[in-house]
């Protein structure tokens, strides 16, 4: 409830590293499986070859090796959606707030010029100018917006939580 009226979701990543948690750049909830250590836990720094993890009001330092070895590898991401996004849009998706919100970013990023007429409509040319942000982001260039795409939006225009890198 909270984090749908903070237009918040969750990305959960099944199988993932800690590298790929660093590309994200975003605090990721975690499980660690080690005596007293066992439970959730919030990465919120990734630097020098140690991570930290937080708890309960509980902090805890160790090396990413270390981490490896505690750590189921799956992980939770929270992320900040732009309003009226439900699904990742494909070429033909309709949802004005997005478009809209997409393009003021695209141009804020100067991916883009001003506005682009769509009429609320995910177009070729919208893909083509998401497949352009994604090549210079490093992402997979599927011109799909998705929260990997959205995250790396975010991460350009807004003041967003960060991991400590």
């Amino acid at each position: 409830k909270e984090s749908y009226r903070y237009q918040l979701s969750c990305l959960n990543l099944s199988v993932s590293t800690l590298s790929e948690i660093e590309s994200i750049n975003r605090p990721a909830i975690i499980q660690i499986k080690n005596g007293i250590n066992t439970g959730r836990w919030l990465i919120t720094s990734v630097k020098e070859g140690n991570v930290t993890l937080v708890s309960d009001h509980k902090e805890i330092v160790l090396p990413d090796h270390q981490l490896e070895t505690l750590w189921d590898s799956s992980a939770q991401v929270l992320w900040r959606n732009p309003a009226g996004y439900v699904t990742p849009l494909h070429e033909g998706a309709k949802s004005y707030q997005v478009i809209y919100w997409l393009q003021d970013a695209l141009s804020e990023l100067e991916v883009v010029n001003g506005r682009i007429v769509t009429g609320g409509i995910y177009t070729e040319t919208m893909a083509n100018f998401v497949r352009k942000f994604q090549q210079q982001s490093g992402l997979m260039d599927d011109g799909v917006l998705g929260p990997m795409t959205i995250i790396a939006i975010n991460s350009e225009i807004s003041n967003v939580p960060r991991l400590d890198i």
